[in-house]
This record gives structure tokens, C-alpha cells and sequence, in this order.
């Protein structure tokens, strides 16, 4: 059962980073254009900060919920596994559920906190 854990947890940690580039390369893409923008015609700039997106909270609670479903499915695979493997399975599904609803509340009040400025 570990040796899946360890699986997953280094696919999903590859995964974040690989989306960590990608939002980097695209913020910097986005810092260019705004530069470029100041720089040829300072009148627009207003024009093109209103076409940005807000940044939304999808990311985070999407982790958050992916969390919060793996340790449901950790606990539910728990109960056709023997004894002490059921203990192991309970324990990590019963923390990453933990670790999920933490995520959660933080994106929910990082959510608030934006709102309220």
C-alpha cells in the first residue's frame, strides 16, 4: 500500500512543480506585455488591466478536494485490507483528509481576505 503512496505522492509533487513553471512562464509572458504597454502607449494601460482575469481560487481548492477525496478512498480501500495494513490505510486516509479540509479553509479565507480589499 506504501509503495502506491509513494507513487502517487512523487507524481503528484511532479505535477505541481511542472504547473509551478507553467504559471511562471505565463506571469512573466503577462510582465512583458504590461512593460510593453507602459512603455508604447501609457493611455491603454487601463484598457488592457481591465481584460485581466481575476486569479481564482480553483487551484487551491482543487488540491484541497483531491486531498480530501484520496483519503476518503484510502479509508474506504482500508476496510478490504487485513489488520494491520487497515490501521496503516485509516491513519493516512484519516490525515490526508485532515491535510484537505486545512487547504480548504485556507483558500476559503485567502478568498475572503481578497474579497475584503
Amino acid at each position: 500500500m506504501y509503495e502506491l503512496v509513494e507513487t502517487i505522492s512523487v507524481l503528484a509533487i511532479l505535477l505541481l512543480f511542472i504547473d509551478q513553471i507553467r504559471q511562471l512562464i505565463s506571469h512573466a509572458i503577462l510582465n512583458g506585455t504590461i512593460r510593453r504597454a507602459i512603455e508604447k502607449d501609457p493611455a491603454s494601460l487601463p484598457l488592457l488591466i481591465a481584460k485581466l482575469e481575476p486569479r481564482s481560487r480553483w487551484p487551491g481548492s482543487l488540491a484541497g478536494w483531491i486531498m480530501v477525496v484520496g483519503g476518503v478512498a484510502f479509508a474506504v480501500a482500508a476496510f478490504f485490507e487485513n489488520g494491520a495494513d487497515r490501521d496503516d490505510a485509516i491513519q493516512l486516509g484519516t490525515v490526508s483528509i485532515i491535510l484537505g479540509v486545512g487547504v480548504l479553509a485556507y483558500s476559503w479565507f485567502v478568498e475572503r481576505a481578497t474579497l475584503r480589499k
